[in-house]
């Protein structure tokens, strides 16, 4: 009768090499670079959707200022049927409400985006005074008067 013998240890052959401590080290670091990365690009994701649907206060201010200049070199001004008519020498622009922008048309043609992200869009005619009610996605409320040079 033979004998089986069980051998406690494993030995390797040259060819079969495992990883060495540095080959561990450069992976794991290569992963935790793309868990880093992952992560971060989550959170930017995450900001701009929490952010993407209001109007920054910024974009106001240029589209306030540009707003101004049109009605200041404008000869005379209409609001009709929520539109703002500026009538400028021979030309007409027209500033409008255009899905969720506010867009600047000359003489009908042309289609200038303004600003953008808006669900409302008012003009109101206060003696004077022309006062501008811009709502944007969150419901935020952006409110601007500007009295013209050149009166009706």
């Amino acid at each position: 009768m033979q004998k089986i013998v069980y051998r406690k240890y494993v030995t390797l052959n040259n060819q079969e090499a495992g990883f060495t401590l540095i080959e561990m080290l450069i992976a794991l670091s290569i992963v935790l670079i793309i868990c880093s990365l992952i992560l971060h690009s989550m959170i930017v994701l995450q900001r701009s959707k929490r952010e993407g649907n209001f109007i920054h206060p910024r974009e106001w201010e240029i589209f306030y200022a540009q707003f101004k200049r049109e009605i200041t070199n404008s000869q005379r001004q209409e609001i009709s049927n929520g539109k703002l008519l500026l009538y400028q020498n021979s030309d007409v622009i027209t500033i409008e409400k255009y899905q969720d922008k506010i867009r600047r048309r000359v003489n009908n043609q042309g289609h200038e985006v303004m600003l953008q992200k808006i669900t409302g869009l008012e003009f109101i005619k206060n003696g004077r005074l022309i006062v501008i009610v811009v709502t944007d996605q969150n419901k935020r409320s952006f409110k601007g008067e500007v009295k013209p040079y050149v009166y009706e």
